[in-house]
């Protein structure tokens, strides 16, 4: 997946306090979903959002199953703990 690298999703970013942004562009506009404690769960906000707009085309089109499962967050933890 290219827009993963080593443990690293676009538009995720560890912010000084420990915390994770999350935000995406489309079409010209920056959308900020806001901060996360949890890694995780930042990237699995990011997924959803991402899916909303770009809807099969999005550049993490590759996890857009995770949406559809009973526990998503457990699925990302192995996913991007495999590509380290």
């Amino acid at each position: 997946m290219k827009n993963i690298r080593k443990n690293k999703i676009t538009g995720v970013n560890k912010l000084k306090d420990n915390t994770y942004y999350v935000r995406l562009t489309y079409n010209y506009k920056t959308y900020n979903l806001g901060k996360f404690d949890d890694y995780y769960v930042a990237v699995y906000e990011r997924i959803k959002k991402e899916k909303e707009l770009y809807k099969e085309y999005g550049p993490l089109s590759d996890l857009y199953y995770i949406l559809d499962l009973s526990s998503p967050i457990e699925e990302l933890h192995k996913i991007l703990s495999d590509e380290v």
